[in-house]
């Protein structure tokens, strides 16, 4: 035990389990300071247990007050301070309690017992105080579930993180299996043409060359079926793992450069990752906006690139799996027309694949300024918005 001063006694209220000060016992205690029991303080002299006790000194004026000092983190100031409550001095009350319980089970994880013990209620009690929480609990447990399994781990995997058995793992996942229905986006669209004024904001990064998530919205409503597997090996900013987790698709996502976490490294110019193997879907959208791009310095560069990337397409996707190939015709470098569409339909076409699909997904003219326009004019220059989205089928 020790004296210290009154004044450096640290009161930090939002861990410190009374929600006011009794007057009466501060004027109780006050009569007769000095037999007191002393007030319990952290090396760091956070207060821990004694408020009233604290505040009788105060009003007598006194400067010292007998203090016993406990090893106690701020993080568990709040639980030792509930516990020493149960064995002395004013109890807390029923509301208080009822807060406190609530606090330790959601943000401390504490059980039942262990709550019941340092409140001193029945377990039935705390059952009637914590149910709306626990219910809550388990809807946050199983999107948490659910987002895992869409990001493609394994039930063993999500059970090492969640610390569920895996087959509590499978029964939920399995559960909303059952109970999921295929959602049908406000952007769908029932002709091959595609118009998009502007980018949905929930998708994706502000990316340079990023596409309306709408496109992918659509891809996956007509080429997929819940929980397949999608692969987007240019992820970009991140578009089609947005759009995946509205439309509860799992996936996989790639970029030579990521620029989000929930974005894998990796260089698509040599092959897919083995992870990527046997999907449903692979959606492939080229850096074709300008062309300019650090691996392609000629247009026959390109397409030695697209060639490849079909054979590898071909080796990764599963039998009967699709490929979404978006494509835009746009001027070389030296401002020649190349028809990358048509090529690239050849590249995946000589591979083996059938072509289920052509759609049209034109540029925006607002990507275009008046200068671009007048140029256009000036030199008899149609302005490029031909954008082309290739639907392919390994059969």
């Amino acid at each position: 035990m020790e004296f210290l001063s009154v004044d450096a006694i640290q009161v930090l209220h939002d861990v410190y389990p009374r929600d006011s000060f009794d007057n009466e016992v501060v004027n109780s205690y006050a009569l007769n300071v000095e037999q007191l029991p002393p007030i319990v303080v952290s090396k760091e002299l956070v207060l821990v247990d004694g408020y009233h006790r604290l505040l009788a000194h105060k009003l007598r004026g006194k400067i010292k007050i007998k203090a016993e000092v406990i090893e106690c983190p701020k993080e568990r100031v709040l639980w030792e301070a509930t516990k020493l409550n149960a064995k002395h001095g004013l109890q807390l009350n029923r509301y208080e309690k009822r807060r406190l319980a609530r606090l330790f089970y959601k943000n401390n994880g504490c059980t039942y017992e262990e709550i019941s013990d340092v409140l001193a209620v029945e377990e039935s009690t705390l059952s009637n105080w914590l149910r709306d929480l626990v219910k809550e609990a388990k809807e946050e447990q199983k999107q948490q579930i659910t987002q895992l399994y869409l990001q493609c781990l394994t039930h063993q995997e999500i059970s090492d993180k969640i610390g569920l058995s895996r087959s509590r793992i499978t029964e939920i996942v399995d559960k909303f299996k059952t109970e999921f229905s295929d959602i049908v986006p406000e952007s769908l669209q029932l002709f091959n043409v595609w118009n998009f004024s502007n980018r949905d904001k929930r998708y994706g990064l502000d990316f340079k060359g990023a596409i309306p998530g709408q496109i992918i919205e659509n891809i996956l409503y007509y080429f997929t079926e819940p929980f397949d597997v999608v692969v987007d090996p240019m992820a970009g900013g991140g578009t089609t793992i947005d759009v995946c987790k509205v439309m509860y698709r799992r996936y996989r996502a790639y970029d030579i450069k990521p620029v989000r976490d929930d974005i894998i490294e990796w260089d698509i110019t040599h092959d897919f990752p083995k992870e990527a193997h046997n999907c449903d879907l692979i959606f492939l959208d080229p850096p074709y906006h300008d062309m300019v791009f650090d691996f392609f310095e000629t247009i026959d560069d390109f397409l030695d690139f697209m060639r490849c990337l079909a054979r590898n397409t071909w080796d990764v996707i599963k039998d009967g799996g699709v490929v979404a190939l978006l494509m835009a015709n746009r001027d070389w470098k030296d401002k020649t027309y190349t028809d990358l569409s048509f090529d690239s339909y050849l590249a995946f076409r000589n591979r083996g694949f059938h072509t289920i699909q052509r759609i049209s997904v034109p540029f925006n003219t607002q990507q275009f300024t008046g200068f671009d326009v007048e140029r256009g004019k000036k030199e008899r220059r149609m302005m490029g918005l031909v954008r082309d989205l290739l639907i392919f089928k390994k059969v």
